[in-house]
């Protein structure tokens, strides 16, 4: 699905859209995370502890969507097939034979007892033969995962899934002064993990006036690296620290590389942002301020922010 294109159409025929525009971005703002192909679910990689991190952060961010639709009045859009089928072992549904014989004895044992403990246990054999995937691959059987089946069996059936039950019944904007510049600004995050790109791009959806885009770091030279960050220019940068074990320079060579191809260029320097669950030092020394921290302290950007306020506003003074 596109959910840009679909919170744009059918949020055509909802009139609270105009009483309500930040609302209205916000809800866009998630769209665009959601069509990101960086953080697609890949069926394959069920055992990725990265791409769990992802499928966890992806229903976060579909679940505040529909909350957002549901108060602007535009109708839910449908749940990710993939949400529950990440969850389901590619084992399901195949019993070892140790499992078909509990099932059978406890079977045989109970009769035709209908009581609350003989249900209770016809339903925990069942379950257990179910879900052969009980070993390292799976950290273990949860609701979430039972959930998932259910929808697995129920949509192919022609039933409308199980949506999760939100307890959020409105998703909070986020318009103080100090995060609304007077004139568009856009961000580029930098990072290896695409869990971290998701969760960083999450705490920044909805901010107005404020543009993401995320760009992950694949192995490039320096150089590349530091080429493809200003190709975007962008007016704020949030900087990773460390960019994976492969990598051979961190982020504060990226942002000393950026300075050079500025110099060399003649470009404007975007102002940077630490974004790095460790110490942001290597960051600050190289003239990184703040830190974003993952989203966790947006305090950082919302520095940047004004700092991009003060670098314009001699140009509009003389307008």
């Amino acid at each position: 699905m596109n959910y840009v294109e679909y919170v744009t159409v059918t949020g055509r025929t909802t009139t609270s859209i105009a009483s309500n525009p930040d609302l209205y971005a916000m809800a866009v703002s998630l769209a665009h995370i959601l069509d990101n192909d960086l953080f697609r679910i890949d069926l394959l990689k069920k055992t990725s502890y990265e791409m769990r991190r992802v499928v966890e952060q992806r229903e976060k961010v579909f679940d505040d969507l529909c909350t957002v639709c549901a108060q602007l009045g535009i109708p839910t859009p449908p749940l990710e097939p993939e949400l529950y089928k990440f969850l389901i072992p590619d084992d399901f549904g195949q019993p070892s034979e140790e499992a078909i014989a509990i099932t059978k004895y406890v079977y045989t044992a109970l009769g035709l007892r209908e009581d609350p403990a003989a249900q209770l246990c016809r339903a925990a054999v069942r379950v257990n033969a179910a879900f052969p995937m009980m070993s390292k691959d799976f950290p273990g059987l949860s609701s979430k995962i039972v959930v998932a089946l259910v929808n697995a069996t129920l949509v192919p059936a022609g039933y409308e899934p199980i949506r999760n039950i939100r307890t959020k019944t409105h998703v909070s904007l986020r318009t103080d002064e100090d995060r609304h510049p007077f004139s568009a600004v856009s961000v580029l995050i930098f990072d290896d993990s695409t869990y971290e790109l998701m969760k960083s791009a999450y705490a920044l959806a909805g901010w107005p006036l404020v543009t993401t885009c995320c760009k992950q770091y694949q192995s490039e030279t320096l150089r590349d690296a530091a080429n493809s960050i200003l190709a975007v220019s962008p007016d704020i940068v949030l900087m990773d620290k460390e960019l994976g074990p492969m990598a051979k320079f961190h982020g504060n060579d990226v942002i000393r590389e950026m300075y050079s191809l500025c110099e060399e260029q003649h470009k404007i320097m975007p102002v940077v942002v630490a974004n790095t669950g460790g110490d942001p030092q290597e960051l600050f020394n190289v003239g990184a301020i703040g830190n974003f921290d993952k989203g966790s302290r947006t305090h950082a950007v919302r520095e940047a922010i004004r700092a991009i306020k003060n670098r314009r506003m001699p140009a509009i003074a003389q307008e």
